[in-house]
């Protein structure tokens, strides 16, 4: 209940502030800057492009909350104008050194955030599954109320290998409603929305089959026919009670680990809600590895969930601890850039590079 409150008082704090104000020119490029020397990474930065509405050549990209490994908190982002190498976050375009504007996301920064809750609805998740759409129904209304630019996805998966049901983004009271439909693993069955037709209709289609339930199908599904039309942040947390299936190494098998990590990482985030004490072998993966090469969190739960509270877990903390970067491009326009990015913050260390075309 205290990080509850300290999370509602601080988004209270932020959305209380004005938005920031864009007739402030930004930071000027730093002199002399040099990228920082790393002692080690532990923390990989998510990183979403967004060119929609460039102006004057401002560039903005939003950074996915991070967990500090060594202190359990959310990783502190911000940029030193006065002493840019004091700085926790360092950005060079084409070996650059650029001068950054940074902005929590719970201020009015204009970044959509869209959180898809990725379930699975096979037989062994009956016991949780009321749990699951009870606890998504409360994060989303919570959310919602914050002030967050926020909307909400729903992919349910089972254990033949198919997508059994999705919700295309939406606000939290449609998908109260859409959770409220039946009880058990009902809740996450069958399509909603505007376009549940049309997902039906691609959800029979023999693209999305797996040799069981498999977390990461269900994440292409949603990185492929919903509506990412604002080019905004895209968040998973995926509900299961067993291994990744299957194990496979191949990039010709689109649901591999190796796959969805190639495809989400840099740019999603998923986070993890496992409901079992299960040991995955050799020959299967554990879901939370798509956390860890997303820069995820995994997070246990009773094989029950009667101790699940999305409110009280650190991925809260995570989803609405993102930054909105910015900075004015000194490169030449309608060419591919690339763009290194250093994280050095109080024990969390990591660099990514993109190459955005702008």
């Amino acid at each position: 209940m205290h990080k509850l409150f300290v999370l509602l008082l601080s988004l209270q704090l932020l959305l209380g502030c004005a938005s920031k104000d864009e007739s402030v020119p930004f930071p000027p490029d730093p002199v002399g800057l040099n990228p920082p020397v790393l002692p080690y990474e532990n923390v990989t930065p998510s990183v979403v492009v967004n060119t929609d509405g460039l102006h004057d050549g401002h560039i903005r990209f939003f950074l996915g909350g991070m967990t500090n490994p060594e202190t359990g908190g959310t990783v502190d982002i911000f940029y030193n104008e006065v002493h840019p190498s004091l700085s926790s976050i360092f950005v060079f375009e084409d070996g650059i050194g650029k001068g950054l504007r940074v902005t929590p996301i719970a201020m009015d920064t204009g970044v959509q955030l869209s959180l898809t809750f990725v379930v699975d609805n096979s037989g062994s998740m009956g016991a949780e599954a009321d749990a699951i759409a009870t606890s998504i129904s409360g994060f989303a209304q919570y959310l919602d109320s914050s002030g967050l630019n926020v909307r909400f996805g729903i992919v349910g998966y089972d254990e033949y290998g198919n997508i059994s049901g999705a919700l295309d983004f939406t606000t939290s009271d449609s998908t109260f409603i859409y959770l409220d439909r039946g009880r058990g693993t009902m809740r996450t069955q069958g399509f909603g929305g505007g376009n549940a037709s049309v997902l039906q209709q691609l959800a029979a289609d023999s693209l999305y089959r797996s040799g069981g339930e498999n977390g990461a199908m269900a994440i292409a599904f949603a990185e492929d026919n919903f509506d990412w039309s604002n080019n905004n942040q895209g968040v998973y947390v995926n509900f299961t009670d067993t291994c990744l299936l299957p194990k496979t190494n191949s990039p010709d098998d689109p649901f591999s680990l190796q796959t969805i990590c190639a495809r989400l990482t840099e740019h999603r985030t998923v986070h993890t809600v496992f409901s079992s004490t299960r040991v995955c072998p050799d020959s299967l993966y554990h879901p939370g590895e798509i956390s860890d090469c997303t820069a995820g969190i995994t997070e246990f739960v009773s094989s029950d969930a009667s101790d699940l509270d999305l409110l009280q877990l650190d991925l809260l903390e995570a989803i609405v601890s993102g930054y909105l970067v910015e900075y004015v491009t000194s490169s030449p326009p309608d060419t591919t850039h690339q763009v290194d990015i250093w994280i050095s913050s109080n024990g969390a260390y990591g660099r990514t590079t993109i190459t955005p075309e702008y």
